[in-house]
C-alpha cells in the first residue's frame, strides 16, 4: 500500500484487536443473519438446504472460541491513515 500511496499521502498504521462476544455460536449466528449485511444477503440468497449447511458451519466455526462464559473470539483490524501532502 504504502508503494502506491506514498507519494501523494504521510501514511500510518495501527493494528489492534477486538473481541465479539456472544453466549454461543448460535446467538452470533442470529446477530449476524440479522444485522450484518454481508452474512444476511448470503442466507437469504441460498436455499435451505446451502443456508442451513451456513447455519451449521457458522456456529461450529464460532464454538471453537467458547469457554466457560461463551464464545469470545478475537477479531484483527488494521486501520490505515492517510494525509494528503
Amino acid at each position: 500500500m504504502k508503494q502506491l500511496l506514498s507519494s501523494t499521502f504521510d501514511l500510518r498504521f495501527e493494528t489492534g484487536t477486538t473481541v465479539l462476544r456472544e453466549p454461543s455460536g448460535l446467538a452470533v449466528w442470529e446477530l449476524f443473519v440479522a444485522g450484518y449485511g454481508p452474512t444476511k444477503s448470503l442466507a437469504a440468497n441460498l436455499g435451505p438446504e446451502r443456508c442451513e449447511s451456513l447455519k451449521r458451519d457458522f456456529i461450529a466455526y464460532h464454538d471453537g472460541f467458547k469457554s466457560e462464559l461463551g464464545v469470545a473470539m478475537p477479531r484483527h483490524y488494521l486501520v490505515t491513515i492517510g494525509i494528503r501532502k
